[in-house]
């Protein structure tokens, strides 16, 4: 926990088991490596100790929570390290109390900052001056954690009302999106955020992709009696600025749910079913085929079980289950593009809300875990843990798709009211947010959604 001084001038003792103040809410920053922390967002201090909410503060090391508002106990995990809190302390007799309690107002339940980040083997310090709380990740596992900034607002007037899913980026490095509600199609400059209107789509549009053949690919998924196709706009008409719709083509058909879209080194397109668990393979022709991955969703409010697609370094079809938190990998057969039987590569309360997908240079898959706003990472050998997150007030809100481009991630933010971004209001809402990747050299990704 982070105890302070009446003058806030150092670190003190742990909060007592009792006490007669009441939180109010908190003034101070908090700082992680040096930038600013979404923990300290609707944080409260209790006799000078900083409180705050659990999931940003779970969030922000990638550990996992656990919350029991029946017992009022908290379960926080991460590695090796387990740390249990309840609103009070130890009853047991000759045991010493486990820190600070809890604090729970409501049904939210609060975390003493300094003595949970100290015991998952953070450095926490105080500066009076700027009454900023520092944490400091060096020689944790979480060293290289990055934070999102926000690339462009394509509604500034709003913080909600546009639905922005998929995000590509072209061989010029300019990137492209589209506004599901008003069917726009905008691209947007890297280097200063600047967007374009160039269409109007003839239909919504989702995950989005860029051929071989330098045309770009958007799914549209169809639904209630709509069927589901696959756009494509013609490199050429690529070339300048704003065209007419009539330029937009419908490559394929039969896509019913069509979200996630990855070209293998064949030239064949691959194309998630989302809801269906359908993974639809379509021809440089437009031929499509259906296969049936048999995914299982394990969450009946969430049962979107093929959603992002990416091919890694071994070129296996590597696919993100929504509802389950899990990234799979199924073989492709490189003379017919038949997939095999899927294996589960990683499952992590983390990669709950899994959505699009990417493969940086380093062969580090970088996963949207929409409802959590979160971004998380899974090393070559499985291992999860998260990249950044935040409260519903953004960075990321809701993020949806993510393309590497020039070393830095670009992530759409879907800005849909659910999990962690509930409510949805008080943050930017539809916009591009970027993160920078130390150490890669510049250029695009192999695969990207």
């Amino acid at each position: 926990m982070i105890s302070l001084t009446a003058a806030l001038a150092c670190l003190g003792p742990l909060v007592p088991a009792a006490s007669a103040a009441e939180p109010v809410p908190s003034n101070l920053s908090v700082k992680w490596d040096g930038e600013p922390a979404a923990l300290a967002n609707n944080a409260f201090l209790l006799d000078h100790v900083l409180y705050s909410p659990y999931q940003p503060a779970a969030s922000a090391m990638g550990a996992e929570a656990k919350w029991d508002a029946a017992s009022k106990t908290l379960r926080l995990h991460k590695g090796a390290v387990e740390v249990e809190l309840t609103a009070e302390p130890s009853a047991v007799e000759g045991a010493e109390p486990d820190g600070a309690p809890l604090l729970v107002i409501g049904e939210n339940a609060y975390v003493p900052v300094r003595f949970v980040y100290e015991r998952f083997g953070y450095k926490v310090g105080y500066d009076q001056t700027t009454r900023t709380v520092l944490i400091t990740s060096e020689g944790t596992a979480d060293a290289n954690r990055h934070e999102a900034a926000i690339l462009t607002d394509l509604d500034p007037d709003k913080a909600t009302g546009m639905r922005i899913e998929g995000i590509t980026g072209d061989a010029q490095g300019r990137l492209y999106t589209v506004d599901m509600d008003s069917k726009r199609l905008f691209r947007i400059l890297p280097e200063t955020g600047k967007a374009e209107v160039l269409t109007v789509l003839p239909r919504p549009a989702t995950g989005m992709t860029f051929g071989p053949d330098g045309a770009l690919y958007m799914a549209s998924g169809g639904g209630q009696g709509v069927e589901g196709v696959i756009l494509r706009v013609p490199a050429d008409v690529l070339q300048g600025g704003a065209f007419d719709a009539s330029k937009v083509e419908t490559f394929a058909s039969g896509t019913n749910g069509a979200n996630g879209l990855v070209f293998d080194g064949s030239g064949r397109l691959f194309v998630s079913g989302g809801i269906t668990g359908n993974v639809y393979g379509i021809t440089p022709e437009g031929k499509s085929t259906v296969w049936s991955s048999g995914l299982k969703a394990e969450r009946e409010e969430q049962k979107i079980t093929v959603n992002g697609l990416a091919f890694d370094k071994e070129g296996r079809l590597t696919i993100a289950n929504t509802s389950s938190g899990e990234i799979w990998k199924a073989p492709v057969n490189p003379a017919d593009g038949s997939i095999g039987t899927p294996e589960l590569f990683a499952k992590s309360p983390l990669l709950y809300g899994a959505d699009g997908i990417a493969f940086g240079p380093d062969g580090v898959l970088y996963v949207c875990a929409n409802e959590r706003n979160a971004i998380v990472k899974v090393t070559p050998n499985g291992e999860v843990s998260e990249l950044a997150a935040n409260t519903n007030e953004g960075p990321l809100e809701f993020p949806a798709s993510v393309h590497v481009m020039g070393g830095a991630l670009y992530i759409s933010n879907f800005d849909l009211p659910r999990g962690t971004n509930m409510p949805n209001e008080p943050g930017i809402g539809s916009s591009i947010a970027k993160i920078g990747l130390q150490g890669t050299e510049a250029g695009g990704t192999h695969s990207h959604r």
